[in-house]
């Protein structure tokens, strides 16, 4: 156990079957010791650098000292002199507890394995190392294709830049301006103020970003190119303001609305915070009103009552052929994410927000006379009279 089973290979050996890719052979000298170094040859010879003898530890060595010398300890102990009437007297005083039975049992006969004989001539307790140049030769190859590589590389672009181009002469391909930034529908504006507000189903309008138009029991979403603020009513609702945090996560995670990654986000509790700090500074200055501009509490719509009537605002049309199709079925009611389909144009029109949805595989032209049927529909007028909120001011009376 623990000797190396490995077979003595000879110097000799090695070198008569190391051979190079022109067919010769080094010759070594047979008395090799530990750590010879032998000089460089050919880069295309493979030769023998070194040869070392590496000793094979067996199991017992050095074991003493790791558990020391125990013998010392033994004899720096006082002995202490014992005759016959000291045990007696030990055991007239004992008293067995119970009385213990010997079994008598046979002798075992412990027969000593054979040892195989040929395991014992292949154990050695040295071998030889052999050290070549084969890493060092496969290593200057490698550098050389790499080399090699690069310098094509480098050609190529000093080519490039010896040609000369008269750019005056090109002409350049003039693309046309979107359907889409034709008829100005964006998917989004710089500067958008969102009303969240709902007691059982939070609904989200777009509302004049002005100052005005904020109010101590509901929660807002302002956003800018460069920073989006949240703003938390006093005495808006739990559902409320967990959309609010909600939609800025989600912000965060999918940079919507074309927003980027140094987009600052803020918080504003109006509960909690100091109203007068820098972020409620800033908002405000955004929206360009004073600290006491906002609406209070006495002059905002039910939740109840707004979640109730702001369905009638909904109208959805299908764009079939030249025509706007409305679906009855969908009109005034909650929408679904079950309504879209991937064939279809949708246009919903939400009184004071007009949104076109493209289905993936609608064809072009489906979708450009979407486009156009959308903006004959918003240059028309809007008759909002028999609804009971206004869609441009939704907090407010007609």
């Amino acid at each position: 156990m623990g000797q190396c089973m490995e077979k003595n290979v000879h110097v000799e050996q090695i070198n008569s079957i190391v051979k190079t890719k022109d067919t010769k052979q080094t010759v070594l000298p047979t008395n090799k010791t530990n750590g010879t170094t032998l000089p460089k040859s050919n880069n295309k010879i493979v030769s023998v650098l070194k040869s070392d003898i590496i000793s094979v530890l067996k199991p017992d060595d050095h074991l003493d000292d790791f558990f020391g010398d125990t013998t010392k300890n033994l004899h720096n102990e006082t002995s202490i002199q014992l005759n016959t009437d000291d045990l007696n007297r030990i055991a007239e005083s004992t008293v067995r507890l119970q009385s213990q039975v010997t079994r008598a049992r046979p002798p075992r006969r412990q027969k000593q394995g054979a040892k195989n004989p040929l395991r014992q001539i292949q154990a050695e307790n040295q071998y030889t190392e052999i050290h070549t140049n084969l890493s060092e030769q496969e290593l200057r190859r490698l550098k050389r294709a790499q080399i090699a590589e690069n310098a094509g590389v480098a050609q190529e672009a000093l080519a490039a830049l010896a040609t000369t181009e008269n750019f005056a002469e090109i002409n350049l391909r003039k693309i046309d301006q979107s359907p889409v930034a034709k008829f100005g529908f964006e998917p989004y504006k710089e500067l958008m103020l969102i009303l969240i507000k709902g007691r059982r189903q939070c609904s989200l309008h777009l509302v004049n970003p002005i100052y005005e138009s904020i109010n101590e029991g509901d929660c807002y979403l302002l956003i800018t190119p460069l920073k989006v603020f949240a703003w938390l009513g006093r005495y808006a609702n739990t559902l409320e303001k967990t959309k609010t945090t909600d939609l800025i996560d989600y912000l965060k995670q999918n940079r919507d609305f074309g927003l980027r990654n140094e987009v600052k986000y803020f918080i504003l509790d109006q509960a909690k915070d100091d109203t007068e700090n820098d972020s409620h500074a800033e908002f405000r200055d955004i929206l360009q009103g004073e600290i006491d501009d906002y609406k209070s509490i006495d002059y905002v719509i039910d939740d109840d009552f707004y979640e109730t009537n702001i369905n009638e605002l909904n109208r959805i049309y299908r764009v079939e052929n030249d025509l706007l199709m409305p679906l009855d079925d969908l009109c005034f009611h909650s929408l679904s994410i079950k309504i879209l389909d991937s064939n279809e144009v949708f246009v919903f029109d939400f009184g004071s927000e007009l949104y076109i949805w493209n289905g993936k595989y609608a064809d072009k032209i489906k979708r450009n006379m979407g486009l156009q049927l959308a903006q004959q529909l918003w240059n028309d007028i809007y008759d909002y009279s028999e609804c009971i909120i206004n869609p441009f001011d939704p907090l407010d009376g007609k």
